[in-house]
């Protein structure tokens, strides 16, 4: 009968077989450092998701203000009046006059009608953006075009900077029927 006998390497040459404790905690450390360095770059994508969200709800806006002053010219000195558009806040529920131009019964002059925009307009920006607020006033040197401002978060409308990330400006010509006043 064969004998088996184990072999035994002479001391000193041992050959060792595995990772050590050591190698396995330095790739568990490299592989944690990837993983958050990869969440970090979630965050920072859905966050300028959710920034280039908010510029196109602005947008729409305010291409839906040029697009109700232009169909209503004779209402130009109402919207480009800064004055005309609050700044407070605006309650979550639809104000009570939303209606008051709609309707075969409702016989409401240019300027009615532009404040019913400018109402619209205001609740669809605070309810569309957080903090979101609307203006409009004539541009500086030009009779004719209408400066348009959106602005959410902590910037205001007076203190919009186009190339910001929290608000836009849009100018609209708009043709006024019997000339510039």
């Amino acid at each position: 009968m064969k004998r088996f006998t184990q072999h035994v390497p002479p001391a000193g040459r041992r050959r060792e077989h595995g990772l050590t404790m050591i190698e396995v905690l330095v790739a568990l450390l490299l592989t944690s450092i990837g993983v958050l360095g990869f969440i970090a770059l979630q965050l920072r994508a859905l966050d300028t998701v959710e920034g280039a969200h908010y510029r196109t709800q602005a947008t729409e806006i305010a291409k839906d203000m040029a697009e109700r002053a232009t169909a209503n010219p004779q209402g130009f000195d109402r919207y480009a009046d800064s004055g005309n558009w609050d700044q407070g806040a605006v309650g979550g529920e639809v104000p009570n006059e939303w209606n008051q131009c709609v309707g075969t019964t409702s016989n409401c002059n240019a300027n009615e009608i532009a404040d019913w925009d400018i109402l619209q307009l205001r609740w669809h920006a605070a309810q569309m953006m957080p903090n979101g607020r609307i203006s409009a006033d004539q541009c500086t040197n030009n009779p004719w075009v209408l400066c348009i401002t959106v602005a959410w978060d902590q910037t205001t409308v007076a203190d919009c900077d186009p190339n910001a990330n929290q608000c836009i400006r849009m100018d609209v010509p708009v043709w006024r029927g019997g000339g510039a006043s």
